[in-house]
């Protein structure tokens, strides 16, 4: 059942060098105020009000508190006014220090936010926050795409029966490749040739972002590794990857090369 709470008692930016991450919501294109982030939930959304105005978030149409797993919580519940309808959160601040932060548990997701209120005139404040969320779609492409690689990399590095194509994305689609796999060794991204490139990133265990470095062939970017989630940016658009057939011990390399196809003889010594 949804129900409504007048008032409870009880975060594509990263910052980088701390050890968490917080996201900032960015305005669209027409007011600023209203803005999106993409959900995932090891991020923590920063949201800056100001005295005397209020903020609305704005979950999936589907989502909402029920009575079974419904929970709000917030670190200084006596500074703010919350009130909470269907997907709607809708709170303001009550005191000139009451930053803090806000845990939402739905029926689909958890979500965390830092609070916080800006001096008036400073900086451009949240009035409307909105989620995109993972796209259940897949972004490789399934038996056309083995076939498609069997050929074009026949006598290479990737190992067709080995491949793993089992990866899924959310964000901006326009950053989307066209393929993207993993041998149990490097990673595999397919672009278009008349797409700008992104920068790649892996996500730490802390959840901070490190840019990962890869080499050109072709149209495809290979990084010589594997990971469990990347992102890729370009300018202020960001997707999000997530690798499901994710094996964090890889495989090992018998040949002891970087060549499936060489195989490295150790000589003893006379």
């Amino acid at each position: 059942m949804k129900y409504f709470l007048s008032t409870f008692v009880a975060f594509i930016l990263l910052i980088a060098g701390n050890a968490y991450a917080l996201v900032i919501p960015q305005g669209g294109k027409g007011d600023g105020r209203i803005q999106t982030a993409f959900y995932t939930p090891t991020q923590v959304y920063n949201i800056k009000a100001s005295i005397g105005r209020a903020v609305l978030i704005q979950f999936e149409e589907d989502e909402y508190l029920d009575e079974e797993m419904g929970l709000l919580g917030m670190g200084d519940a006596t500074a703010w006014n919350v009130a909470v309808k269907a997907n709607n959160v809708l709170f303001k601040p009550l005191s000139e220090n009451p930053d803090t932060n806000l845990i939402v548990n739905t029926n689909k997701r958890t979500y965390a936010f830092e609070l916080s209120v800006l001096p008036k005139g400073k900086q451009m404040d949240t009035y409307v926050l909105r989620f995109t969320y993972p796209k259940k779609q897949m972004i490789s492409r399934d038996e056309e795409l083995r076939d498609q690689v069997s050929k074009e990399f026949a006598n290479k590095s990737v190992n067709v029966k080995r491949m793993n194509q089992n990866y899924w994305g959310y964000g901006d689609d326009e950053l989307a490749p066209t393929a993207l796999y993993d041998d149990g060794r490097f990673t595999y991204f397919e672009f278009d040739n008349n797409k700008d490139l992104p920068n790649i990133y892996k996500i730490m265990p802390d959840g901070t972002e490190m840019l990962l470095n890869f080499t050109v062939k072709g149209n495809t970017l290979i990084v010589h590794q594997l990971n469990k989630e990347f992102y890729l940016r370009l300018g202020t658009k960001v997707l999000g990857i997530v690798n499901k057939g994710f094996d964090v011990n890889g495989r090992f390399n018998y040949h002891g090369t970087g060549n499936e196809t060489d195989v490295r003889v150790l000589r003893e010594k006379n």
